[in-house]
């Protein structure tokens, strides 16, 4: 991330809303008013193209379950994977 700010020439947004910001919260209030939905878009485009390659949906799923160990339901079956993210979501996978 730092990359990408340093590239924006952010870095002095974000000291100016340091600077002028008395408390946590109310620099928590500003950057994310500063780091609205536009910055987030462009920061998840640099991601993808300097780190995290998209990929298909499933692909990442099926991923994400093997890296943390949760033996995958068929990957042709979309439906039971997404329960199985689902109960990841609920606290209810083991």
């Amino acid at each position: 991330m730092q990359t990408f700010l340093e590239m924006n020439d952010d870095l002095a947004a974000i000291e100016e809303i340091n600077r002028n910001s008395g408390s946590p919260e109310t620099f928590r209030n500003r950057f994310f008013r500063w780091f609205d939905a536009f910055r987030i878009i462009k920061y998840l485009n640099y991601s993808a193209m300097h780190f995290f390659p998209k990929v298909p949906v499933t692909l990442g799923a099926l991923e994400l379950l093997n890296d943390i160990g949760i033996k995958a339901p068929d990957k042709n079956n979309t439906l039971e994977l997404l329960l199985e993210l689902r109960k990841i979501e609920r606290g209810m996978a083991v």
